[in-house]
């Protein structure tokens, strides 16, 4: 009789853990393998390069390699949303060049279920001062993409057409999307070219975004979805 009562609430709340869970491990670039020394994501544990030269920047560099620490470094000023540690890439520069990151979900995207994605996200305030971009979003994938083969352009399953100038605060990117197939792989990045980037406040032609609090669920109160396009 006991089991009975037992097994049907221990199953509602294995669904209920479940439904909670951020699918992206280490998503606010918290846990490192080594402090960063050089411009490389791969510090950043279970975080891999899909594109170009992304950077990883920490508050424990702050001394040992000031250009890679927290709040500042190399392109700017800006305090960590969450811990002390962020992601940073390029999201235009004339020519096509994109840098993106990428991660392996702990659970492969089930075909048919809903997810919600968000990130936030901080414009770099270097001088001179560089763009503000829009198409800022998230692509899923099978597989990994070569560091210099990076995604095709002009894909994306969720993005923002808005210009995020913000450089003070942080922005939330936001959507949600439904699988259409066991994706394992989830890419942060514009994956936009030139012709359908629209860019604004440039004196220097590159928009450079740092990228904190990362989130996939099947739940969109706990990824606390905003604003953003399918």
């Amino acid at each position: 009789m006991n089991k009975k009562i037992i097994i049907p609430v221990l199953v509602l709340l294995l669904k209920y853990s479940y439904s909670q869970t951020n699918l992206v491990p280490n998503p606010s670039f918290e846990s490192y393998t080594t402090c960063p020394n050089t411009n490389d994501i791969g510090f950043a544990t279970g975080w891999l390069n899909f594109g170009q030269t992304p950077d990883y920047f920490n508050g424990c560099a702050n001394i040992s390699t000031p250009g890679l620490g927290v709040p500042s470094n190399y392109v700017g000023f800006q305090n960590a949303k969450n811990g002390n540690g962020y992601a940073g890439i390029i999201t235009y520069y004339q020519g096509g060049f994109r840098e993106y990151i990428g991660i392996a979900l702990t659970q492969t995207l089930t075909v048919g279920t809903k997810y919600y994605v968000s990130a936030y996200i901080s414009r770099a305030d270097s001088s001179p001062q560089l763009c503000s971009s829009n198409k800022f979003g998230f692509r899923f994938s099978k597989n990994v993409f070569d560091a210099f083969m990076p995604p095709p352009f002009n894909y994306s399953h969720i993005h923002s057409n808005t210009i995020i100038t913000d450089s003070l605060g942080w922005t939330k990117i936001s959507g949600s999307f439904i699988a259409d197939s066991a994706y394992k792989y989830f890419i942060i990045g514009n994956f936009y070219d030139d012709a359908n980037t629209s860019t604004s406040q440039c004196n220097f032609q590159l928009a450079y975004y740092y990228v904190d609090e990362t989130c996939v669920s099947t739940d969109s109160t706990f990824c606390n979805i905003s604003t953003g396009i399918k």
